[in-house]
């Protein structure tokens, strides 16, 4: 075949895999995920009646005016407003575009308030989206469009349950996961590497057999893929199903199976040396009472902790410091954050040991940062560096969604 004519071809199929995956893939992401990308304002013309001139308004003004409109015009009367405005809340959440505030429907949020009593359905872990930073960062800009295909997230572990099925299949904190039950995750990277290969066939600089190779995977992928947020539901959900795996450990790719099961994992336990380790599920500040009444504690192990109840973090960390400020809920809204801050705590702290790794996030994260602003406290390992504070909010149809409403910065440490 002449160069020119396979080099058409070439280009051609890679353009049509990615048209079919953007159509197939991307919706399903939206469908679990909210839309992706919004703008600083709405034009209003074609959706309210005007004067012929497109007027630019509010997005929470749009809102409503789209709302009046639905009551008035559309077609069938509008019988479950309440159905309307969940669905709304779903669409609004899932624009944020953050890997933290998540909506879930009645059963995920079940499943979640289940995890954040110590008991984890599915493979027994937790995942998060990581999104590529830079496509992340445009698309929240206002007023910038995002690329949707960018916007594909890698699905990655974040907490390991001990004992739980993940566990036992060999996952760990970091891996990311690739496949699920036959079904391809494809993330923005792979995207990236379509293009990359169809830029270099263009130039006439690829090697036209790996290309070809790249081109062949690429398609087998896209004709059987599971969107990220599916592929959370499955891994964190439900009792007595088989799981087949795939997933990544840097450059090293393994796969395994796993049997879905409900996994009890404690609030604190006390080890034969001392060490007192938490997680800062519901009830944590009074398990870790309860447990450490006759014992002063020493070590505190908050790794393989969940991303945990932000609710519990003043109550613990005012059995372990005294009374004070720690730092502030930073965020970008105009006017001041708030703090977090302890109007009672012990009067004399004692030396303690506070050991942290990767999976130390969230509220386990929160508390971490802040003890290691008490004298005599030593802070051992790097945190996940994802100390956001979560609000969850229920809805009237048992849905349900969890809201990022500020960064800890601890106090004396420059944002």
């Amino acid at each position: 075949m002449p160069s020119m004519s396979k080099t058409v071809l070439l280009t051609g199929a890679v353009v049509s895999l990615a048209l079919s995956f953007l159509a197939g893939g991307s919706l399903r992401a939206a469908r679990d995920m909210g839309p992706v990308g919004r703008q600083a304002s709405l034009e209003v013309s074609g959706v309210v009646a005007s004067t012929g001139q497109a007027q630019t308004v509010s997005e929470t003004r749009f809102f409503y005016e789209l709302m009046q409109l639905l009551e008035r015009e559309y077609v069938d009367p509008i019988s479950d407003e309440r159905k309307l405005a969940v669905g709304s809340v779903r669409g609004m959440i899932g624009s944020l575009l953050d890997p933290h505030s998540q909506f879930m429907d009645a059963e995920q949020a079940v499943e979640h308030e289940k995890s954040l009593q110590g008991e984890f359905g599915g493979a027994g872990i937790e995942v998060r989206f990581d999104f590529d930073e830079a496509e992340l960062k445009k698309a929240q800009e206002k007023g910038r469009p995002a690329d949707p295909l960018l916007l594909l997230p890698e699905l990655r572990v974040a907490m390991v349950a001990p004992g739980g099925p993940g566990e036992k299949a060999g996952l760990k904190v970091g891996d990311r996961i690739e496949r699920v039950n036959g079904r391809w995750l494809i993330a923005s990277a792979e995207i990236k590497a379509l293009r990359d290969l169809q830029k270099a066939t263009v130039e006439g600089k690829g090697d036209t057999p790996e290309a070809d190779r790249i081109r062949s995977e690429f398609q087998a992928k896209a004709r059987a893929t599971m969107s990220p947020g599916r592929a959370r539901e499955v891994l964190t959900s439900g009792a007595g199903k088989t799981v087949e795996l795939e997933w990544s450990r840097g450059a090293e790719k393994l796969k395994g199976s796993l049997v879905t099961a409900l996994t009890k994992v404690p609030t604190v336990q006390v080890g034969a040396d001392g060490t007192v380790s938490l997680r800062l599920f519901k009830g944590a500040a009074d398990a870790l009472a309860k447990a450490t009444k006759d014992r002063p504690i020493t070590t505190l192990d908050l790794r393989q902790g969940s991303i945990g109840d932000s609710s519990e973090v003043k109550a613990v960390l005012a059995q372990l410091a005294p009374a004070g400020t720690y730092g502030v809920l930073a965020n970008d809204r105009v006017g001041e954050p708030r703090t977090l801050t302890l109007p009672e705590g012990v009067s004399t702290p004692r030396p303690l040991r506070v050991l942290v790794d990767s999976s130390t996030r969230g509220a386990a994260e929160i508390l971490a940062l802040a003890l290691a602003t008490v004298p005599g406290t030593t802070l051992e390992g790097k945190t996940a560096g994802e100390p956001v504070w979560l609000d969850l909010v229920p809805l009237p149809d048992g849905s349900a969604y969890t809201l990022a409403t500020g960064v800890f910065q601890a106090k004396g440490v420059a944002r």
